[in-house]
């Protein structure tokens, strides 16, 4: 593989999501994935949006009547996962939910009813009401004909209010409520509990996580130039497709992919994806990129996989800022666009610290033990806030299974995400740079399947702090004696090979074997000859 030398620019071609659609719900006339049309459901939305007022939006007007015969037994908001917010007329605290509430990013708000026996099938209108902290409030009603129960799997089955990103703010409140349309219904007798959530009438505070959350991700192109193979992959075609998804599979407000304008040219075929590894940290130097900037190599090898493997991250790093070279990863297209974007984010999704889900039939190494949910499933219903599709708890798996058909985001995964991502984001100016940091000999030992170590060096700190780590030593054998190196062992994200980082001293040392674990291993001269 001959590496040109890289430059620090990148094409100024970014995608900053969101970017392909406002999440409006044309009611009736939404067209949405998996839960159908709603061109078949009695439905319409009015809007109304004014300053300050003391109003919780369940005041009787004249001839209006609260809803007889129904109650809202569920409240939930949908960014990605289904986070309840009342349940049956119980708040649910930030702190006892399954999820994190982002701010600045689109949301459907989901209410299910319950209805009494003697419930006629009629229009009801639901009524939305927010309060900010400034004092504007915005109100939203709908009407639907109820005469089926609730459902989750069909949007048509719930009442809808679609959020657009300005509308989700920190300290925001809101009530819900169910009102009559016929009035002829307001004369029987007033419900035992009104259809108001909260139930006392109040205002709840929906709970909007007030921290910056963004993702970023350099796209490195990869120009094949093999024996039998001459390739480059279509990456301007394909990094749309790759920003949508990460973005509905992450909390996060903005998710910016770029194309690297220096393609990474392959000229020897490879054995093992992880021999891209030292040309995409390189290029992570040459650019000088922060600690929280995401590397991913786009390949295209003219057939189904190398090693079996059709996309590789370098391993599961912690969230610290010296672990910046060790977010890295390879994914490969050959012509499935949809099949290269789910590698994309489950191999993105290693970088960010994930661990494997177990799935029935397509297990893969080093599953997460702690994973909640059996069969690899999400728990909670998904939902694409770009293109509409509702995800069944039980029949999707989570991206980061193998069981790629229907794949999305747990609510276990989202959480864990929040945390990275807001971590990530909080670094000042990006994070460190390879510029401050040290230098690693970076070593990948494969698991007896007969391929070569693979040694390299790049900058950056040794990855302390993740559960995938092993602290050790080596001992390098230099002219004058010996030096005792402080070393970790971890193994790659996606395979059993061992990966070996060494810090190595300021100064002068010449060695060409280290000691491991009591093994000699030969280094090439250049990377200890200092």
């Amino acid at each position: 593989m001959n590496i040109p030398n890289p430059t620090p620019a990148a094409r100024p071609f970014r995608f900053d999501l969101p970017l392909t659609a406002t999440l409006a719900l044309a009611i009736p006339a939404l067209a949405c994935g998996d839960g159908g049309a709603r061109n078949d459901v009695d439905a319409t939305e009015t809007e109304e949006s004014g300053g300050s007022g003391e109003s919780t939006g369940t005041e009787t007007g004249p001839g209006e009547s609260l809803a007889r015969d129904i109650e809202l037994s569920l409240v939930e908001l949908n960014q990605g996962t289904a986070i309840p917010l009342i349940v049956d007329g119980v708040w649910i605290a930030e702190d006892a939910r399954n999820g994190q509430v982002i701010s600045d990013r689109k949301a459907l708000l989901r209410a299910y009813w319950e209805t009494d026996p003697g419930f006629e099938a009629r229009e009801v209108e639901a009524r939305l009401h927010i309060e900010y902290s400034d004092g504007e409030i915005l109100d939203r009603a709908q009407v639907l004909t109820i005469d089926k129960p609730a459902y989750a799997g069909s949007l048509d089955r719930s009442f809808l209010f679609d959020l657009v990103e300005e509308q989700l703010r920190p300290g925001m409140q809101f009530s819900l409520s169910l009102w009559e349309v016929d009035p002829a219904y307001a004369e029987l007798p007033p419900p035992a509990a009104d259809p108001i959530v909260p139930s006392d009438g109040s205002l709840a505070q929906l709970g909007v996580q007030p921290e910056p959350v963004a993702i970023e991700v350099v796209v490195i192109p990869v120009e094949v130039q093999w024996p039998n193979c001459n390739t480059t992959v279509p990456a301007e075609d394909l990094v749309p497709l790759f920003a949508d998804m990460l973005y509905m599979k992450n909390p996060t407000q903005r998710t910016t992919l770029r194309i690297h304008e220096t393609p990474l040219i392959s000229t020897e075929e490879l054995d093992n994806l992880w021999e891209m590894f030292p040309a995409i940290q390189a290029y992570r130097v040459e650019d000088n990129a922060p600690s929280n900037v995401y590397y991913y190599a786009l390949m295209d090898t003219c057939n189904g996989g190398i090693a079996g493997a059709g996309g590789m991250a370098f391993s599961i790093p912690p969230a610290t800022q010296g672990a910046g070279f060790e977010r890295v990863a390879v994914g490969l297209w050959f012509g499935d666009d949809q099949w290269s974007a789910d590698t994309f984010v489950h191999e993105i999704g290693h970088s960010q610290g994930l661990f494997h889900v177990r799935c029935p039939g397509a297990d893969a190494l080093g599953p997460d033990p702690t994973y909640p949910y059996a069969d690899g499933g999400i728990g909670s219903w998904g939902f694409g806030l770009l293109d509409f599709g509702l995800r069944n708890p039980t029949s999707a798996h989570d991206y980061m299974s193998y069981c790629y058909d229907g794949n999305w985001t747990s609510d276990w995964t989202w959480n864990k995400n929040f945390r990275r991502i807001r971590t990530l984001t909080s670094w000042e100016g990006g994070g460190a740079l390879p510029s401050e940091m040290g230098e690693l000999l970076i070593g990948v030992l494969p698991d007896d399947d007969g391929s070569q170590p693979l040694w390299w060096t790049t900058r950056g700190e040794l990855p302390v702090g993740s559960s995938t780590d092993s602290l050790t030593s080596v001992v390098a054998r230099t002219g004058a004696g010996s030096i005792q190196l402080p070393a970790t062992r971890q193994r790659l994200a996606d395979g059993a090979a061992a990966v070996i980082s060494v810090a190595l001293p300021l100064g002068s040392m010449a060695a060409t074997r280290i000691e491991l674990d009591g093994v000699d291993l030969e280094i090439p001269a250049a990377l200890l000859t200092r």
